[in-house]
């Protein structure tokens, strides 16, 4: 799938100057707090600054259930459903739902430059050591995708470790 320049711009643009020191928990929810930061458009030295909640809900598990019915084919043929039935048993997704909390959203616009809001951010942020809040750096025009962008870093990181514990507790 190609995407529209304006999303692959975005994504380019898009840093996580400080990422969350946790992953998305594997038995609950987990909620993660975000400061975005992205310079104004055709706007010298005017910067917004964007807070809110990501709010990870518990990863589900998803395992496919062939339901065929064959009636009226060889025996061969049963046997062959009844092979691929024991290789799917094994088989296993992980489905991870966001809820990207807009009614929290505070915003705000400082006249300073895009190195000099960063980084007083990013100094307030390591003094406050939260490790539930991420620092991104993106475009003010599409947002929304530099936010998606960072919660599919977060499954993508947190794939491993969630199914491990799942294996471990016999849920896959």
């Amino acid at each position: 799938m190609e995407l529209s320049e304006h999303i692959t711009y975005t994504l380019e643009k898009t840093k996580i100057l400080k990422q969350v020191d946790r992953q998305i928990d594997t038995f609950g929810s987990t909620n993660f707090n975000f400061i975005l930061i992205t310079p104004l458009m055709d706007e010298v030295n005017q910067i917004r600054v964007r807070e809110g909640q990501v709010i990870a809900q518990k990863p589900q598990i998803i395992k496919p259930n062939p339901s065929i019915d064959l009636e009226g084919f060889s025996p061969d043929a049963h046997e062959f459903l009844d092979a691929i039935k024991k290789q799917l048993k094994d088989v296993s997704f992980l489905q991870y739902g966001f809820n990207i909390q807009c009614n929290n959203l505070v915003e705000s616009i400082v006249n300073e430059s895009l190195d000099t809001v960063s980084n007083k951010i990013l100094t307030e942020q390591q003094a406050k050591d939260n490790p539930l809040t991420t620092v991104i750096q993106g475009v003010d025009e599409n947002w929304e995708f530099c936010l998606l962008h960072f919660s599919m870093q977060l499954c993508s990181s947190s794939y491993n470790v969630n199914q491990f514990d799942l294996k471990r507790r016999g849920l896959i």
